[in-house]
């Protein structure tokens, strides 16, 4: 019988201490991986990750300056450069309830403290690896992304009654969910709960219902899982999300705030929080959640200059512009480069000036941000376009202004929100009978546009479809209804012909325009799933 060994295994360990991951390299050599790799800090790790597929990584939590083992963990993810067969080990001295709560929300496949114990650690690997190995062809199928594979895959390995059952069955319900087959989703989940309790068997049925709109069995679940189980922290998430599409933003914050108190290190939440509190007005919790998104984000993949932005606008509502100036400044180093950003800090700075009565640099700066949008039509979006505009305006600027208010409305003509700051803007002026003709007019053009290539579809005209639609997202590269269609025209150009790697691309370029303003939007996430069916087919 042989020996335990990594003999086909590539592992990267990740520390920042260079005799810990001398000590874990000579231990795993014992074992005669294919590859042993190291990293000395986050940089470096993500950086060997894109260029190799690692089956173990041993990383450390605590790295020093730059990112931590969570953010690395988290980072990996974002990128999907983890496979599903591979192993993540959180090794860590650290044992704050922050960290721990922090690190589980990523789910590392394993946590293994300091000091290091070989045997634990070995006896650790072998479970996992053998696990690993057992559910190999669904990673196969997770990694390609074939959710009906998924499916298959599953109840094959139900079918040999194997001792993981319920994780098995948890892919399963997820990406049923997925499909939106929600029944049987549903009926597993109840057969499940019939054993025994299981968090993520409520979640799916908490989802069910908030999927299907029935908001209050949605909430009475999620609040069930949250006194089952206080640490599962996507239940806070999604009460919130309830809660606050019923009309009860005041709740969804004290959720939100509760989630924090045990949970304090994700991005995300502390986004979310902020988001809801400005709803509500709380002006106290949208600085204090801010300034935390920027905290924890300074060496993050998630973090966004938005982010930055939008605290700059919580200090010109309180009054204090020189701080808003001074994060403008910070968000300028952080986001180099990127022109974006560029326009959206320079567009704030103006307000600042504004506020602190420096009519010199404030004409600057709105010129400065004119001059950017000239030579890139495309970087003026949303919010930012309506207060270069409302700048514009403020300078005697009007032709200028409604060139911008004009794209914006074409962009965004569904936006009800956006369009009332248009609305307001021109009422402002005293020329709201002029706002509202603009919004119509952007409006009637953009749904005779789209009506025309929906048409030619329909006539099975298909190239002149996409032809018509591609001028269409030169001049508005963020409508969304825009970008669905010419995805649609795209995919049915596959289905008539075959498929084509190059128009996936493309497909999933618009797509990505409409699912980072609306992640939810169901039209798009259908669409996205339909291509990749395209290609396993």
């Amino acid at each position: 019988m042989s020996l335990w060994n990594l003999r086909s295994k590539s592992v990267l360990i990740i520390d920042d201490f260079a005799q810990m991951r001398a000590m874990l390299s000579s231990m795993m050599k014992n074992y005669e991986p294919k590859s042993v790799m190291q990293a000395a800090n986050g940089k470096e790790a993500i950086e060997l990750m894109h260029k190799h597929k690692f089956d173990l990584i041993l990383c450390d939590y605590n790295l020093g300056d730059g990112q931590d083992g969570q953010q690395i963990l988290e980072e990996a993810k974002y990128q999907a450069l983890l496979p599903y067969y591979s192993l993540f080990i959180m090794v860590t001295a650290e044992n704050t309830n922050a960290m721990v709560m922090g690190a589980a929300e990523y789910t590392p496949d394993a946590y293994l403290s300091k000091p290091i114990n070989k045997t634990v650690l070995i006896s650790r690997l072998q479970k996992l690896f053998a696990k690993k190995e057992l559910l190999y062809p669904l990673s196969e199928a997770l990694d390609a992304g074939n959710l009906n594979k998924i499916i298959e895959c599953c109840d094959v390995l139900l079918g040999k009654k194997l001792k993981f059952k319920f994780e098995i069955l948890k892919v399963k319900c997820e990406t049923l969910l997925e499909l939106e087959r929600y029944d049987e989703a549903q009926a597993i989940c109840d057969d499940v709960m019939k054993e025994r309790d299981v968090p993520w068997a409520m979640m799916i049925i908490g989802k069910i219902h908030f999927y299907k709109k029935n908001y209050f069995d949605a909430e009475t679940k999620f609040r069930e899982i949250i006194d089952f189980d206080k640490h599962f922290m996507p239940a806070y998430d999604w009460l919130a999300k309830t809660l606050d599409l019923s009309a009860a933003s005041f709740d969804a914050q004290e959720v939100l705030m509760d989630a924090i108190k045990i949970s304090p290190k994700s991005i995300l939440r502390q986004r979310s929080l902020a988001e809801i509190a400005e709803k509500n007005s709380d002006a106290e919790q949208v600085e204090k959640a801010r300034k935390k998104v920027i905290e924890i984000g300074r060496t993050s993949c998630l973090k966004e200059s938005s982010d930055y932005t939008k605290l700059a606008k919580v200090y010109l509502e309180k009054n204090a512009p020189q701080k808003a100036i001074d994060i403008l400044n910070e968000t300028s180093k952080v986001f180099r480069g990127d022109e974006q950003v560029a326009l959206e800090s320079t567009v704030e700075m103006a307000l600042a000036y504004k506020a602190m009565d420096n009519q010199s640099k404030y004409k600057d700066s709105v010129n400065n941000a004119l001059k950017i949008t000239a030579q890139k039509k495309s970087l003026l979006r949303g919010e930012t376009a309506i207060d270069l505009a409302r700048s514009c305006m403020d300078l005697g600027n009007k032709e200028e202004a409604q060139e911008i208010l004009t794209s914006v409305a074409k962009e965004y003509y569904d936006n009800e929100g956006l369009m009332q700051k248009i609305s307001s803007l021109y009422e402002e002026s005293g020329l709201g009978a002029e706002g509202e003709k603009l919004i119509a007019d952007a409006k009637g053009e953009v749904v005779k546009i789209n009506n025309q290539g929906v048409d030619l579809i329909k006539k099975g005209e298909i190239n002149e479809a996409i032809r018509l639609f591609q001028v269409a997202v030169r001049e508005m590269p963020e409508n969304a209804t825009i970008n669905i269609n010419m995805s649609k025209a795209l995919i049915l150009n596959m289905q008539k012909n075959s498929f084509n790697p190059r128009i996936q691309k493309q497909v999933f370029e618009h797509l990505d325009r409409v699912l980072t303003n609306d992640p939810e939007n169901a039209t798009a996430l259908d669409l996205k799933q339909q291509c990749k069916d395209l290609a396993n087919n």
